[in-house]
């Protein structure tokens, strides 16, 4: 993965710059961090604020790749990640839980994949039912596998790469809330997951595998 090419030190106005720039990103359809970069805000908007102090001291201690990695695993959680929360004992342990994820991503995938693909064995399912929304309204499994975070982020949006599910839950889901909040959130995750042609290649081989030997297709 890959968020900012350059560690450079930030100044409180830069923190803000970012914090305000990906909270748009999470939060907002039509902005695009890749698309628009970093907000220019003006100077005097950023001075008029009465919580400038804590960006004055997130910029001490952080650089701003670092900056971005914190808000990125913590926007993810909760979108209404607010400048305080950085001081959290909860932010600094997603920032280090999606570290170790994104770290050793290929595995967790294989993990994740086991224990989905697992389920569906058990309960004599087809690969297919992961991704079927039920015509009662009841979400498609592997959201709630992701409600309940037995899967990663990562794997939910290494999976829509592959497979493409998240616009057919657009429109079956248009009018429910749980997933109109959390289908653009990870829609704007999956945006900063960089990977190579020969890395999709094995997770996608990893997905074919299992269908294959497990006979779900």
């Amino acid at each position: 993965m890959l968020v900012m090419e350059r560690n450079e030190k930030s100044s409180g106005y830069d923190a803000y710059c970012i914090y305000i720039s990906l909270k748009s990103h999470f939060n907002t359809k039509s902005y695009d961090f890749f698309k628009y970069g970093k907000k220019k805000i003006k100077q005097s908007t950023y001075m008029s604020r009465s919580d400038r102090i804590f960006f004055e001291k997130i910029a001490k201690k952080h650089k701003q790749k670092e900056l971005v990695e914190i808000l990125i695993a913590n926007l993810i959680q909760d979108n209404n990640f607010w400048v305080k929360d950085f001081f959290s004992s909860e932010a600094e342990e997603n920032h280090i839980d999606w570290k170790k994820r994104n770290e050793s991503i290929e595995y967790v995938f294989r993990q994740d994949c086991d224990v989905l693909f697992d389920f569906l064995e058990e309960n004599n399912l087809k690969f297919d039912s992961l991704f079927l929304c039920g015509k009662d309204g009841n979400h498609p499994w592997l959201l709630k596998f992701l409600m309940r975070k037995e899967v990663s982020p990562e794997t939910f949006c290494i999976l829509n790469m592959l497979v493409s599910f998240m616009p057919r839950w657009n429109d079956v889901l248009s009018m429910d809330p749980v997933w109109s909040e959390i289908g653009n959130r990870y829609a704007k995750y999956e945006k900063f997951l960089s990977m190579s042609k020969e890395r999709k290649k094995k997770m996608s081989k990893i997905v074919v595998d299992n269908v294959t030997n497990r006979d779900i297709l």
